[in-house]
């Protein structure tokens, strides 16, 4: 999703960071998110560091990653 400068949406940018943090409890790992500093034209870069860690289990939402949408009326026209 992008705003209307054509900027990727805070709201898919944030769906996508629970997305990883869900997804990666299936191989008992974490995740955890750096921002960098913005480059010359504005543009943040998100480094995503992945650790295996004992005792993690998978996350109650996991089943439910490919059913989330952040533009629900975009896809319910393609299904149409």
């Amino acid at each position: 999703m992008y705003d209307l400068d054509g900027h990727a949406s805070q709201l898919a940018v944030g769906a996508l960071m629970e997305n990883i943090s869900i997804a990666t409890t299936a191989e008992g790992m974490q995740a955890s998110f750096k921002c960098r500093t913005p480059d010359a034209d504005g543009r943040y870069s998100i480094d995503v560091i992945l650790q295996k860690k004992a005792g993690i289990i998978a996350h109650p939402l996991l089943s439910m990653i490919k059913k989330r949408v952040t533009q629900p009326l975009k896809i319910l026209e393609t299904e149409l």
